[in-house]
């Protein structure tokens, strides 16, 4: 490969995954900030809904974008019964674990975040008959232990801790687990674009919210409180909102660019990131405990990914490995080189 073109793919990756590393910190910082504020954040379902709207204007002007480059109507694709399930369960995802943050901490909100295998293989199990590798069982085996110690060490800790927000966020993740398999579904057999999809799912998600808050009221009492913490409320809501929509194209960007190997590997290590600028930015209890369980649970998630791109993995381990003792050699080859020069100096003085 020409050294030039791996130079500017090299760089290209630092950058979007340098984008994802600090939009997703900010998005982190932002998001526990806006569920500190105490009248705003019992109204995560007004916030999500707000967030929605918002994401969808952006998703929409970038839909009318691609289809005039392309010279193409802004025609769905799909029946609109797929558009309204995806938003449908986007918002459910969403605003379960948005209201997870009343309840929880922030690190503990994403070491769960992280598992969202479990689901996914329970769902397997049980739905599909599917049969998965032992290494697999054990991944889960480790996420979980490290989920029970890192939600143990959090219910001791922090005295706002209630099991609802456990509920929420395992409710979250259930949503988020059928949401992936039903979107590869619908972009497998109807060929859309990501764009018109995160534009549709996002618009009918809006609405699907708009009702829930409407029918128990809690639209009003949300904006007065959005209203009565003007304008940081809407400062924040703002700023997730296109965070959150920078995000998720720059994680597409990885996929399209570098692969779901690299994407997952980066998307993980992101949601460590947040986890560290939560406990260094706001002020909580903080235990050892914490790191151990995180680690448990971090090794789980690595394990997961490494017995999913085996042969990627090994790959890439057997260059890294050949670099280093390569490198090895040649430092050893040179310090031969200059020990048997200064050999050759001292024989020279000594016949002189």
């Amino acid at each position: 490969m020409n050294p030039t073109s791996c130079l500017a793919k090299g760089v290209e990756f630092s950058l979007t995954a340098g984008g994802v590393f600090v939009v997703y910190a900010c998005y982190a910082y932002f998001q526990e900030w806006i569920f500190r504020i105490p009248n705003v954040r019992t109204y995560g379902g007004v916030l999500t809904m707000t967030e929605f709207a918002i994401r969808s204007l952006f998703c929409w002007a970038q839909f009318w974008m691609q289809q005039k480059c392309r010279k193409q109507l802004m025609t769905p694709v799909a029946p609109y019964r797929c558009y309204i399930l995806i938003g449908f369960i986007s918002a459910a995802t969403m605003v379960f674990s948005n209201c997870s943050l009343t309840y929880l901490n922030y690190p503990t909100q994403m070491m769960f975040k992280s598992c969202k295998l479990i689901p996914v293989m329970i769902g397997g199990v049980f739905i599909q008959s599917k049969r998965y590798h032992k290494q697999d069982y054990l991944s889960v085996l480790l996420m979980t232990a490290g989920l029970i110690w890192f939600t143990k060490v959090d219910r001791k800790l922090n005295a706002e801790f209630n099991s609802i927000g456990v509920f929420y966020i395992c409710s979250a993740l259930c949503f988020d687990a059928l949401l992936g398999n039903y979107q590869e579904k619908v972009l497998r057999q109807h060929r859309m674009s990501q764009a018109e999809l995160m534009a549709c799912s996002y618009t009918f998600g809006t609405w699907a919210l708009f009702v829930v808050v409407s029918a128990d009221g809690s639209i009003i009492d949300g904006y007065r409180a959005l209203r009565d913490a003007y304008p940081l409320s809407f400062q924040l809501v703002l700023s997730l909102s296109v965070l959150g929509y920078l995000g998720i194209n720059l994680v597409l960007v990885l996929i399209r660019k570098h692969g779901a190997l690299v994407s997952v590997t980066v998307t993980t290590l992101r949601k460590v990131i947040s986890t560290i600028v939560s406990f260094l930015v706001f002020s909580k209890p903080f235990s050892m405990d914490y790191l151990y369980a995180g680690l448990v649970l971090l090794f789980g998630v690595l394990m997961n990914i490494y017995n999913k791109n085996r042969r990627n993995w090994n790959g890439l381990l057997w260059i890294i490995f050949s670099k280093i003792c390569l490198k090895y050699t040649k430092i050893c080859f040179k310090f031969k080189r200059e020990d048997g020069k200064n050999n050759t100096e001292k024989d020279a003085l000594f016949i002189v």
